[in-house]
């Protein structure tokens, strides 16, 4: 999952002296048919699919018949995710629509298990980094909604549950 999406390492790669275009968005983790680069929007939903599933696997629960005794993935890695991001210089586009997808996917049980610590995490993010994608975006899509997300999730001190979560027990 990080190999096509080093965004989840978190690792925001930089150009370096000497390396092609094509190997820089190669290392972004762009696909190339021939010689022609994806279009922007279907890598940022590619992208965005794997951060949703990156998230889905932390709040995802042990199944009943497993002898694990700890999560594998636990959701103390997007906690760590979240803040790591917040250290690293933000991607056209990129950054915002990935923090948008983790939060919607795993927002509801960072809430639940961090409670006004996680507030406080969506405030700094808000406030402190959210100035910072908005002098990289390119359109105001991903930017917007992930403004208008932690508004509401500031505000309301809450974040809803996802649909489609399987409950503990389930398997």
């Amino acid at each position: 999952m990080f190999e096509l999406c080093p965004f989840l390492v978190p690792y925001h790669p930089q150009q370096s002296a000497g390396q092609t275009d094509k190997a820089y968005y190669i290392s972004l983790g762009y696909k190339y048919e021939q010689e022609t680069i994806e279009k922007q929007d279907k890598y940022l939903k590619r992208m965005c699919g794997l951060a949703r599933l990156y998230a889905a696997l932390s709040v995802s629960h042990i199944p009943k018949a497993s002898t694990a005794t700890t999560h594998p993935h636990p959701l103390t890695r997007v906690w760590s995710w979240l803040s790591s991001i917040c250290n690293l210089t933000p991607h056209t586009d990129i950054t915002a629509s990935l923090l948008l997808d983790v939060l919607e996917v795993s927002g509801h049980a960072l809430f639940t298990n961090y409670g006004k610590l996680f507030g406080k995490l969506l405030l700094l993010i808000q406030q402190k980094y959210f100035p910072l994608l908005e002098n990289v975006k390119s359109e105001g899509g991903p930017t917007v909604r992930l403004e208008q997300f932690l508004t509401t999730a500031i505000r309301g001190q809450s974040i809803k549950e996802p649909e489609g979560g399987l409950r503990q027990g389930f398997v």
